[in-house]
């Protein structure tokens, strides 16, 4: 007679519903942890419940911009807390944030301003300099708003991104749907111009409920460096 000996089976976790919004699903899932530690980085330290109210204060900046649902939004931006805050203030807005690598040519950024159809720009200050040049270039696009991250004040013509937490929180995230689109990710182009990939809402409530916790087993004591930058899809659905 054959033998098998018993084993416990893990049952597939239970889809996001219908409704879902993927920024909005973050901070409730920390709401009870306000005073943990959320992201370090070179300079600060934040919160889960400054990360909650900075997101929402970002969601209506972008808003008060006049920025739409399912518009596009070019994320340019070097790893800091800013990170985290612009792309999960996009979302919590129904906006779509579309991270790049921060090492790529004027050449590179006119294409992809062109090619996702960004009526805005989230920068780096010292990346700043070089996206100008990209702007300048991209026919239309000199006037969209522009909001650069980081130490000092905003260049001329431009909005600083500390200045939208000067906006009141949005009371109420972007009412998505799980399959509705959420972010692009740009691929290498090493086989032609890079190609943007669509990436909806549950894609980042997979990313969690199918490798974050069976996988890695990540606990809350747990504390992640992110070796991959953050505009990589390892880095983004790893590290934030």
């Amino acid at each position: 007679m054959l033998h098998t000996a018993s084993r416990e089976v893990n049952l597939p976790p239970a889809p996001p519903p219908e409704r879902f919004n993927a920024a909005a699903h973050l901070l409730a899932l920390n709401a009870g942890r306000a005073d943990k530690l959320a992201y370090i980085d070179d300079l600060q330290r934040l919160s889960y419940g400054t990360l909650a109210d900075r997101v929402r204060r970002c969601a209506a900046g972008l808003r008060a911009l006049g920025l739409k649902r399912e518009e596009r939004v070019l994320l340019v931006m070097h790893d800091s807390v800013d990170f985290p805050i612009a792309f999960l203030g996009a979302l919590y807005a129904g906006i779509v944030p579309v991270p790049v690598n921060t090492l790529l040519t004027t050449e590179d950024y006119t294409f992809m301003l062109q090619n996702c159809g960004a009526q805005a720009l989230l920068v780096s200050h010292a990346l700043w300099p070089t996206l100008q040049v990209a702007l300048t270039n991209t026919p239309g696009d000199a006037s969209i708003p522009v909001i650069v991250s980081g130490q000092g004040d905003a260049p001329q013509g431009t909005h600083s991104f500390a200045g939208l937490r000067d906006a009141t929180p949005l009371a109420a995230p972007a009412d998505t749907r799980a399959d509705d689109i959420g972010f692009w990710l740009y691929s290498s182009g090493s086989t032609g111009r890079p190609k943007g990939t669509v990436h909806t809402h549950a894609n980042l409530y997979w990313t969690a409920a199918l490798y974050g916790t069976p996988v890695l087993g990540l606990r809350e004591d747990d504390i992640g460096f992110s070796a991959a930058k953050l505009f990589f899809a390892y880095g983004l659905g790893n590290a934030l």
